[in-house]
């Protein structure tokens, strides 16, 4: 009876902790979610060495790598732009607002360093 009794207490306990592990889950990331992110993870390391290795280039072609700033805000711009989206996939819609809007700050910089190159 002692070992029903404490049986039922330890699966009660296990049932309420399970209904709180459920309360403070949005989803689990299966399926589309888990690969747009493992997609999203990979572009930003490719992006991410595309501007370091831009970066290189205008350390080393200080006086030719003109065109190579338009390059790096618009790659950090796609690498924000990217994040922003998982942001918004995770529902945490504040970062993702404030990755949007340094977005579109990288994206004027690099309209803004394409046209001084033009001139």
């Amino acid at each position: 009876m002692l070992s029903d009794k404490k049986l039922q207490k330890e699966q009660s306990a296990i049932r309420k902790n399970e209904f709180r592990n459920e309360e403070n889950m949005f989803y689990t990331t299966s399926g589309s979610h888990k690969k747009a992110k493992m997609i999203i993870d990979y572009s930003n390391i490719v992006l991410t060495v595309c501007v370091a290795a831009l970066f290189i280039i205008i350390l080393f072609m200080r006086s030719k790598s003109g065109m190579a700033f338009p390059l790096i805000f618009a790659a950090g711009a796609t690498v924000n732009f990217l994040t922003g989206i998982k942001k918004f996939m995770d529902r945490a819609t504040v970062s993702g607002i404030i990755l949007m809007i340094v977005t579109g700050i990288l994206l004027v910089m690099s309209v803004l360093c394409l046209g001084a190159l033009q001139r």
